[in-house]
């Protein structure tokens, strides 16, 4: 509801600015929706109030009307009660907390909660892939790794056994198989720990 300061005419539609006393809002009225005699078009300086729908256009607010909708206030006392609800809304209402039902608030917690839960499934979700990823990186390195080592040869190997050998005392004796190689790692082996006779009683 307000004051008409200003009308712009156009070929399909009517521009009419609106100044309430607080500030001016623009209404807009497409003429391929009624048809409208000029005597019964608003005038400037009309006490009017709109009802229409609220939009935006190009970054401010306009009302989009039909005449039929429009009363025109006659009583110079309309505006003046208006703008004091306007002014008891403000101070009562519209300054007032919003305060909403328990079920509405419940049902606003229960969806974060979800929310959340969901959240953190996703986190352990890509925590695992990392896990794995790097499970992968570890066994390609290792992979890798021993394919670059050169193979170990025979002589080292038994140096390698003979070291470890000379520290452990339940090698003193051991039990030989006939087979020819066998027998001659396990001299190399057995060379390290016990001595000749022991040896040719070992191998009979």
């Amino acid at each position: 509801m307000g004051s008409v300061i200003r009308i712009k005419r156009f070929s399909n539609h009517v521009l009419y600015d609106l100044d309430d006393g607080t500030a001016v809002i623009q209404c807009i009225r497409w003429t391929a929706d009624e048809v409208v005699l000029p005597s019964q078009d608003l005038r400037v300086f009309q006490e009017v109030k709109i009802t229409g729908l609220l939009q935006d256009y190009k970054g401010s607010r306009q009302v989009k009307f039909v005449l039929r909708d429009t009363l025109i206030c006659d009583d110079p006392n309309d505006l003046s009660l208006f703008r004091l609800r306007v002014v008891m809304l403000e101070r009562f209402v519209y300054s007032k907390p919003v305060v909403l039902p328990a079920s509405i608030v419940q049902e606003e917690q229960k969806r974060k909660e979800k929310e959340k839960k969901e959240k953190e499934k996703e986190k352990e979700k890509e925590r695992e892939k990392e896990k794995e990823k790097e499970r992968e990186r570890k066994r390609e390195k290792e992979e890798k790794r021993k394919k670059s080592q050169p193979p170990v040869s025979e002589d080292t190997l038994l140096s390698r056994i003979r070291t470890w050998i000379s520290t452990r005392d339940e090698f003193a004796f051991i039990e030989l198989f006939r087979d020819e190689e066998t027998q001659r790692i396990a001299c190399e082996i057995v060379r390290a720990k016990v001595c000749p006779m022991s040896l040719g009683v070992i191998l009979g």
